[in-house]
Order: structure tokens, then C-alpha cells, then sequence
């Protein structure tokens, strides 16, 4: 490829993405709990039905979001940073130890909503952020939740559990500051967001980057909430599947990816399957990546769109 060809795209990809949000696109918002204070961001009247709730991935923030948002018209939206990444603050507990399970997560997302009047929404998850979802939603009840979107859905076998508990937590607790700055480019240089070989994803990696480098220290606490959950994934999933329905977007490359890990996709799909029994689910498989939600954007937008009945298209 040409230089001028790659800087080109380089220049097109800045002048239509900027990092973050785009200004003016969503309100900045902080709620004061007792472990600190939570980000979170609005779009629209999120107190009208059907307001869209998301719960980003790891180690990621609601930024992730900003590629689907403008595709889905006039959807109201509120989504909210895991404390220790994206706005939010690092969690305050009684031991460096500690983290905010997703019942907790879920506890105080439902003190938001209730502050802005929000009566019925649609809880939204990707990868680990979909177990916030179900539980937002089997917290709030079959009065308030009737559909929600899972992406990206995984359950861990207890295989996993342990490796993840015993080994890949403590790993990732102290990561040490190198003083050539490499830790920096190992960052940037991770897949689980997109891939940063294609220049057209530079930016996408970029903003995936920063969300990693402000959680370095506490992105571990994401995966140990995932871990304590886990156990009750399923069962609470059931629950909701009794009342709401689902989206359930499967990316598929990620899955061959995640085997590559051992990590055991046919026992999530089993446990997944044996959990949605009330035939309320709608499920797409998709060929995408951990960068799903900005390299398949109109792909996820259409999906959406149909689940949730949105017809207009708002250029935001």
C-alpha cells in the first residue's frame, strides 16, 4: 500500500470519528454512591418507555456504544461506566480486594433510572456487560423490562472459572510500568476491541486503547465481578426469559477466537440454550469480531432497529 494511500485514510477516519463522543451527541452525568461516583451518559427523554439501558464490555466504557447510537434514530439511551473504567470512579471498598459484583452494578443502574423517572426500558449487554443486563432486568421485574439484548453472551464452565479466578485475575492486578513505555504498546497493540492492522479501525483501536490504559490497574475487578457471577447466569437468565424477550447476537469470529483460549463455547451455548425455554428469544449469529460494534455497525443497528420497533433514522 502506498504511504499516501494509508495516510489518506488515516485523515478521512479523523475527520469522521473523533475520539470519544462526539460533542454534543449524548449529556455527562455522575451519581454519588458510597463506593464512589458512577458516569454515566444520556440521549433523548430517557423517562418515555423503551429507553435503551447499555452495559459496555471489558475493559471498555459506554464510548464503545458511539458507532451504533447514530443508526438507531430516536432511541432514548442511558448507558453507565463499570466503576474503575471509562468516567466513573475507581471502586471504594473496605480492602483493595474488593470490586462491585453485578448485583451491586445492576443495584445502583436501577437508582439512576429511578432518579429519571424511567418506568420501562430495555437493558442492553455486550460481552461481560451482558450479565449487568440480566440482572437489571430480573432486578426491575416483568412491570418494567419486556425485551432485552444480550451480545456477545458467554458462560463460563467451571474450567474456566477456576483459571480465570486463580490465574488470569492475580496476573492482571499489579501490571508493571515498563520504562520504555512497551506496556503502552501492548495495550494498543491487544485485539479484544478490534483489530489495529487495518487502518480504516486506527481510531476504534485508539479509543479502545484509552479505555484499557485508564483501567490498568482496575479492569481486573470487571473480570472477577464476571467470575462471581457466573454461577448465577444462567439461572437468572431463565428467570427474565420468562417475561421479556431477547435479542441475542452471537459474533462468531469472537467465538473462534475465545476457543482458541480454551475457553469452552459449546458449554455457553448449551447453558445458554438451557436457560431461554419460554421461546421468546431471537437469535442471529454474526460473522464479527470483539470489534463488533464498529466494524458491523449496520448490521447490529438493523437488528436493533427490528427488535425494538424503531422505523426513523436520526442523523445525530
Amino acid at each position: 500500500m502506498a504511504p499516501g494511500f494509508l495516510l489518506a485514510l488515516l485523515s478521512t477516519a479523523s475527520a469522521s470519528a473523533p475520539l470519544g463522543w462526539k460533542t454534543g451527541v449524548v449529556q455527562h452525568h455522575f451519581y454519588s454512591t458510597k463506593n464512589g461516583q458512577l458516569h454515566y451518559v444520556t440521549r433523548g427523554e430517557v423517562s418515555r418507555p423503551g429507553s435503551l439501558v447499555y452495559f459496555h464490555s471489558h475493559p471498555r466504557s459506554s464510548t464503545e456504544f458511539k458507532h451504533i447510537l447514530p443508526e438507531l434514530g430516536n432511541v432514548n439511551f442511558l448507558a453507565i461506566d463499570y466503576f474503575g473504567m471509562g468516567m466513573s470512579d475507581d471502586f471504594l471498598g473496605s480492602s483493595e480486594d474488593d470490586f462491585c459484583t453485578f448485583e451491586l452494578y445492576a443495584q445502583y443502574a436501577l437508582e439512576i433510572l429511578n432518579q429519571h423517572r424511567v418506568r420501562t426500558f430495555v437493558p442492553a449487554g455486550w460481552l461481560k456487560g451482558f450479565n449487568a443486563a440480566i440482572e437489571l432486568a430480573a432486578l426491575a421485574g416483568r412491570h418494567r423490562v419486556h425485551q432485552v439484548v444480550l451480545m456477545g453472551a458467554l458462560i463460563l464452565s467451571p474450567a474456566n472459572m477456576q483459571f480465570i479466578e486463580n490465574m488470569l485475575i492475580p496476573m492482571t492486578k499489579n501490571p508493571k510500568l515498563e520504562a520504555n513505555g512497551s506496556h503502552l504498546l501492548n495495550v494498543w497493540a491487544d485485539g479484544s476491541g478490534t483489530d489495529p492492522e487495518f487502518p480504516a479501525d486506527m481510531l476504534i483501536n485508539q479509543d479502545k486503547t484509552n479505555d484499557a490504559l485508564r483501567s490498568l490497574f482496575t479492569n481486573w475487578q470487571y473480570q472477577a465481578a464476571w467470575v462471581a457471577y457466573n454461577n448465577k447466569t444462567a439461572a437468572r437468565l431463565n428467570e427474565v426469559d420468562s417475561f421479556a424477550e431477547s435479542l441475542i447476537i452471537h459474533p462468531t469470529l469472537a467465538f473462534k477466537k475465545w476457543a482458541t483460549f480454551n475457553l469452552d463455547i459449546n458449554f455457553s451455548l448449551s447453558a445458554l440454550d438451557k436457560a431461554l425455554t419460554h421461546g421468546k428469544n431471537h437469535t442471529h449469529l454474526v460473522a464479527a469480531t470483539e470489534g463488533m460494534l464498529g466494524q458491523n455497525v449496520s448490521v447490529v443497528a438493523d437488528l436493533l432497529k427490528d427488535f425494538l420497533g424503531l422505523q426513523q433514522t436520526l442523523q445525530v
